[in-house]
């Protein structure tokens, strides 16, 4: 998953009335392309933090360095993680997945209740690039 800047302008807006002590979790090992960039992804995660003015954001997945450690496409062991988040980003990590569906499943199962998940899939701007377009109708 990467992050540039309009794609970061597209979630702040989106995320403009969450509260300043909300978690919010990124889908994926995520990259910045953004005016924090520094290569450094748990720094970048808490500079994202900073420009939401949100408690704090994590990274979520099965390869690279990401700050929690979690196969997305298995059932979620770590009971401390179901209902843990207020807000979910998805930038196109569950279209690489190769159960999207399962990764979709286990994104809102670590979402608190009235959370907000925002999905960007091949199908809104990444078409081509993904194992995996969903139509809009998803």
């Amino acid at each position: 998953m990467g992050m540039d800047n309009q794609t970061f302008r597209e979630i702040e807006h989106s995320l403009r009335d969450i509260p300043p002590h909300s978690r919010i979790a990124v889908l994926g090992d995520c990259s910045f392309q953004t005016s924090w960039s520094s290569g450094d992804n748990t720094r970048e995660l808490g500079e994202m933090a900073k420009a939401l003015n949100i408690a704090s954001a994590a990274s979520l997945d099965c390869c690279g360095k990401p700050t929690i450690r979690l196969d997305l496409t298995q059932p979620i062991a770590d009971v401390d993680l179901l209902g843990a988040f207020d807000a979910v980003l998805d930038i196109g990590t569950s279209m690489c997945c190769a159960d999207p569906m399962a990764c979709l499943q286990n994104s809102h199962a670590i979402l608190k209740q009235g959370g907000l998940a925002i999905t960007l899939c091949g199908a809104t701007r990444y078409f081509g690039r993904t194992y995996y377009n969903i139509t809009p109708q998803l």
